[in-house]
């Protein structure tokens, strides 16, 4: 009766070499896939940052323009108001604190007196 032996094989080193070569292949081939993949990812996302910031900049155009044009004539700046429901109207002379540069009230404005009597009564004092 014969035994069964098993045989002791081992690789040679062409064999090695070339399961090296085919694992540095795999490799280099998966990070290129995973690489362009993420690439894409990212393209489409500024693609659409893209579309969205020219969308906002047009909208801020118009907006800046409509406000423009409203400035320019009081009829059409009342007349959006009324659009909207607001009673509300331009400020009288006695509504109107001027300031300066550094946000400090112009001296000898009639409605700095004023100005100043609504925000002492709307001081409150707690203890």
């Amino acid at each position: 009766m014969v035994k069964n032996k098993k045989k002791n094989v081992q690789m040679g080193l062409a064999s090695k070499l070339m399961i090296g070569v085919f694992v540095s292949l795999a490799a280099t081939g998966l990070t290129y896939v995973c690489t362009k993949s993420k690439n894409n990812t990212l393209t489409r996302e500024v693609d659409d940052l893209r579309v969205s910031y020219s969308r906002a900049e047009s909208e801020y155009i118009h907006e800046e323009n409509i406000w423009k044009a409203m400035s320019e004539n009081p009829e059409i700046l009342n007349r959006a108001i009324l659009e909207k429901g607001l009673m509300m109207g331009f400020p009288e002379a006695d509504q109107i604190v001027r300031i300066d540069a550094t946000g400090k009230p112009l001296p000898g404005q009639p409605s700095l007196a004023r100005y100043k009597k609504i925000a002492s009564e709307r001081l409150v004092v707690t203890h």
